[in-house]
């Protein structure tokens, strides 16, 4: 099976969920690749949809398995929708967030203000006229969908009321599933985004993989070029399709969630195709 020459690149990108873990554990070999990479002067980054944790607990997680991971080496979608919203839409100074608590609290430090989709995890309302009595803030400007696992009908409503009177709807990933240990889909950021979506009548503008931003974000924050530096990943339509935008080669690890029979079938081919993160260093 062909693989990458690792002497061609000076920088790598990889995706968490699926490539160096699986629920809470790490893929085997997964972790010695990356201390290997390190060891050769590589330049290493994480690149993920999960908004579930923010930078400093993603640093931190891989850290306690064994790599020495810096916060700077994360690029997670929870802070990229911050920095996405001050890019894009720099007059925007409140949000509602259907999202995680960590998600919340890299939004705030960032600056925004943040009105959470919790306040309605034990809603009392039972009746249209409770419901109609709701009034969302008027100072809402964009509305952002990550993962909520208290996430029920009325943060939709309260959302889709927001984005019909001009807030912005901003998704991570339309990424429909994360694959934990014992092989079991777990619900993903897509399925709250294309109820969101379904609700409002509207298509969503997307910041995460595989939208080009999280790449001007790093070649912003660290200089990173592209045609150097190789993604590892194993989502065609995230990971792959993101390397695809952005120029940048790729291999798609066949330890998460894309089967090798379905490659052939999508229109996101990847560079090199290989079972696991291990097998980008064994001879």
């Amino acid at each position: 099976m062909a693989k990458p020459d690792l002497s061609q690149f000076d920088s790598f990108f990889f995706d968490c969920d699926g490539v160096i873990w699986l629920g809470t554990q790490p893929i085997p070999g997964s972790i010695a690749t990356l201390n290997h990479l390190h060891s050769l002067g590589k330049r290493i980054y994480f690149v993920t949809n999960n908004p579930a944790l923010s930078q400093a607990e993603i640093a931190h997680r891989i850290t306690s398995l064994g790599y020495n991971c810096q916060e700077r080496q994360v690029f997670g979608s929870a802070k990229a929708s911050g920095i996405y919203l001050h890019r894009r839409y720099p007059s925007i100074h409140k949000v509602y967030l259907i999202g995680q608590m960590a998600h919340k609290r890299e939004l705030e430090s960032l600056g925004l203000q943040v009105v959470h989709n919790s306040e309605f995890a034990e809603s009392s309302i039972r009746s249209l006229e409770q419901l109609k009595a709701i009034r969302p803030d008027a100072g809402i400007e964009a509305v952002v969908v990550g993962t909520q696992m208290s996430f029920n009908y009325l943060s939709a409503y309260y959302g889709s009321i927001c984005v019909q009177r001009g807030a912005k709807l901003i998704g991570i990933t339309h990424d429909s599933y994360f694959i934990l240990k014992e092989g079991v889909r777990m619900p993903g950021c897509g399925t709250l985004l294309t109820f969101m979506e379904t609700a409002t009548g509207q298509k969503a503008e997307m910041m995460g993989k595989p939208s080009p931003f999280f790449m001007e974000w790093a070649r912003d924050s660290e200089g990173v070029e592209p045609r150097k530096a190789l993604m590892v990943g194993d989502s065609l339509d995230a990971d792959i399709h993101f390397a695809n935008n952005v120029g940048m080669p790729s291999v798609l690890v066949l330890s998460g969630v894309t089967k090798a029979h379905e490659v052939a079938k999508s229109p996101h081919q990847p560079t090199y195709i290989l079972p696991t993160l291990a097998d980008l260093i064994v001879n």
